[in-house]
């Protein structure tokens, strides 16, 4: 009997192997959770077209609500869209912090600076049922250094970098 060890061997080795488990399950807990934030933080960030509502003083002003909702900055952002049926200049954004902004397209097709909706004593009126007007992708970093992508449909997806090029890897 005594190749097999004794009783308290036996107690040590099951408590030990109890311990690695928990351990597995901690790690594997708190990955899940990691995941899990950063998902939520970037399923809270979208953008749209539109343009503020035209009153007979005032022009009408065509651009992009950049919504960030996760009451979190993100960084690095990028917006491709296109406007009066043509693909603009992309619109890039070192940091936004937690809000929604509009970002105007000026005459010389160049983008002003993202302001606060708020600011603006107009409504927008987003674009939806026209191919003229749209976001056509939009990336971003979010706090916790992962990048993001949302394409024109709304999918969301986490890109990683590989090699000399991005690969996008579909969100689960």
């Amino acid at each position: 009997m005594t190749a097999w060890g004794d009783v308290p061997t036996w107690i040590t080795t099951l408590a030990v192997g109890f311990g690695a488990v928990q351990l597995f399950q901690d790690r594997q807990g708190r990955k899940r959770q990691a995941e899990l934030d950063a998902r939520t933080q970037a399923g809270a960030v979208s953008a749209w077209a539109g343009s503020l509502r035209a009153t007979p003083s005032q022009a009408q002003e065509y651009g992009l609500v950049i919504a960030n909702d996760s009451g979190l900055p993100i960084r690095d952002v990028s917006v491709d869209a296109t406007l009066h049926g043509k693909p603009q200049t992309k619109v890039d954004i070192v940091v936004l912090p937690a809000g929604r902004y509009f970002v105007t397209l000026e005459k010389d097709a160049k983008w002003d600076y993202p302001a606060v909706l708020e600011e603006f004593d107009r409504y927008v009126r987003p674009y939806t049922r026209t191919e003229r007007y749209r976001v056509d992708e939009i990336t971003f970093t979010d706090t916790f250094g992962s990048r993001w992508s949302i394409d024109a449909r709304g999918r969301l997806q986490r890109v990683t970098l590989r090699g000399a090029g991005p690969e996008a890897t579909a969100a689960t």
